[in-house]
C-alpha cells in the first residue's frame, strides 16, 4: 500500500474541521460495489464533488472511493462491501477523512480513532521494530482494550495487502519476566490489563524456533488474536502514533 499526503480540501462541518488525503491502494485495481445500497451515497464519474459535498454534511461518512466508473461516499466498509477485478488504472483513489491536527504524521492512517502505519515488507526483529516506531515519534501498537484490538483487526482487513494471512509484531512482551506480560507503554512487569491471545497462547513456544524463548507478541490475522513468538526473527510490524499532551 502506498500512502500519499495531499493538500486536499478542508471541511468545516458539524463543528469539526476535517482533512481529506489520498491513499493509493496497491491492491485497488478496479472497484465495483457488490451492492450500491451498502454505500451511503454514490454517483457517476465526473461528479466527484457530490461525494465530497455529501461527506461535508455527514459526519458518519469517513471515506470517498473514486474509480473509473463512479465515486462512493461511505463509512469504512467491511471486506464484503466491494470486490476487485484485474483492470489496472491510476484513476482509482481512496480519500480518507480525519480530523485536522489528529494523526498528522506522514505515512500514518487514521481509522476510527486509531492512528497507525503498517510495515509489511520492511521486516524487522521486535527490538528493531520498536526502535523504528519510536524514531517516527510513535510506538509499537498497543492493543490494550477490546475496542482497540477489534478496530485494528478491522483496519488491517481494509488496508493490509494480506488481510487474512498477515502477521505483525505489536507492543506486547514478557522480556525480563516470563509469563508476566506488559505493553510497551507500561512500566511495571505483568501490568497488562487486556491482551487477546489466541488459543493456548502465550505458551513460550514458537514452532519455527523450537528451543528459543517466545517473548514477543505477534498479531496473526488468521487467528484474529495474538501469539507469542521468538523476538529475533524478522516480521512485519505496526506502529501507532499517540499525540503527546503539550
Amino acid at each position: 500500500m502506498q500512502h500519499v499526503e495531499l493538500n486536499a480540501a478542508m471541511d468545516i462541518a458539524n463543528g469539526r474541521e476535517w482533512l481529506y488525503y489520498v491513499v493509493q491502494w496497491d491492491h485497488l485495481l478496479s472497484l465495483e460495489p457488490n451492492s450500491p445500497q451498502q454505500f451511503m451515497f454514490g454517483t457517476t464519474k465526473g461528479d466527484t464533488n457530490s461525494c465530497f459535498e455529501f461527506c461535508y454534511f455527514t459526519e458518519q461518512c469517513n471515506m470517498i472511493i473514486e474509480s473509473e466508473c463512479c465515486c462512493y461516499a461511505s463509512d469504512f466498509p467491511t471486506t464484503d462491501t466491494y470486490y476487485f477485478t484485474m483492470s489496472s488504472s491510476n484513476q482509482n483513489k481512496v480519500w480518507l477523512k480525519r480530523p485536522v491536527h489528529v494523526c498528522d504524521v506522514p505515512g500514518f492512517i487514521y481509522y476510527k480513532e486509531v492512528c497507525f502505519k503498517i510495515f509489511e515488507e520492511n521486516t524487522k526483529t521486535w527490538g528493531d521494530a520498536k526502535q523504528e516506531c519510536e524514531l517516527l515519534g510513535g510506538r509499537l501498537i498497543v492493543l490494550n482494550s477490546e475496542y482497540k484490538h477489534n478496530t485494528t483487526v478491522e483496519a488491517l482487513q481494509n488496508f493490509s495487502p494480506n488481510p487474512y494471512t498477515g502477521q505483525y509484531f505489536v507492543g506486547a512482551t514478557d522480556i525480563g519476566s516470563e509469563a508476566s506480560w506488559r505493553w510497551v507503554d507500561e512500566q511495571s512487569i505483568g501490568s497488562a490489563t487486556y491482551m487477546k491471545f489466541h488459543g493456548i497462547n502465550p505458551n513460550n513456544y514458537d514452532m519455527h524456533y523450537p528451543g528459543e524463548d517466545a517473548n514477543c507478541g505477534v498479531l496473526k490475522m488468521r487467528h484474529d488474536g495474538m501469539v507469542d513468538d521468538y523476538c529475533l526473527q524478522e516480521k512485519g510490524f505496526i506502529c501507532e502514533y499517540v499525540k503527546r499532551q503539550s
